[in-house]
């Protein structure tokens, strides 16, 4: 796969985050698919006009697009004209913690259709999304993250501070701490998350529903 190269950035804002993107797809003459998006603020309403804050992106027009992004998405597309919905495509870069990662959202009225009951639905179609790119390119780094609405966002920012906070018992007390199960896109979230420690291992254990991480100090 190619490597990415930033052409331009810009940062703005808007009432929504959507109205921002559009903003900066018309500042640096892209469409979605060749711009990466972090989203700084999400904005919210105030009361009665008090409060309010705007939404905030830094949108990045990049060139080279990796061959995995371009075939994520054209299959979304294709499955999103055939369901006849008017969600949205975007790369994204979210930032949790110590991890950075680049992800492919959809953002849109069918939100709550797509990710399903505790994500089930999300991880389903992210599942059948990397079986067919890994059909066409032979490279298990093409896997692509997806995400819907800020959901995986949201679920990586709680997860990061609760193992923060799990960190530091387990660096005080010397003791190990087992964590509750999760599906094993979580699981392997929190790998990451403590692969460059030099004072935490996690290790897996249990099967099924049951599997769950356990935190402990490197001898």
């Amino acid at each position: 796969m190619k490597k990415r190269k930033i052409m331009k950035v810009v940062e703005t804002t808007a009432k929504t985050i959507e109205e921002a993107i559009d903003i900066a797809l018309v500042e640096l003459n892209a469409s979605r698919e060749e711009v990466e998006i972090k989203v700084i603020k999400r904005g919210k309403s105030g009361l009665l006009g008090f409060g309010n804050e705007q939404a905030k992106v830094k949108v990045e027009k990049v060139s080279d697009v990796p061959e995995n992004i371009q075939l994520a998405y054209e299959i979304l597309r294709n499955f999103l004209e055939y369901l006849d919905s008017p969600m949205k495509i975007t790369t994204k870069i979210i930032e949790n913690g110590k991890i950075s990662d680049l992800i492919i959202s959809l953002d849109g009225e069918d939100a709550a259709l797509m990710i399903g009951r505790r994500g089930e639905t999300l991880r389903s179609l992210q599942y059948i999304v990397n079986l067919m790119i890994q059909n066409k390119v032979d490279n298990k780094d093409a896997l692509i993250s997806l995400d819907v609405e800020g959901y995986i966002e949201k679920k990586f920012n709680n997860l990061s501070q609760l193992v923060e906070k799990m960190e530091k018992t387990v660096i005080r007390t010397g003791k190990q701490l087992a964590m509750e199960p999760m599906p094993a896109f979580e699981r392997r979230y929190i790998h990451r998350f403590f692969s460059d420690s030099k004072k935490i291992n996690t290790e897996s254990e249990d099967f099924g529903r049951n599997r769950h991480i356990i935190l402990k100090l490197k001898k």
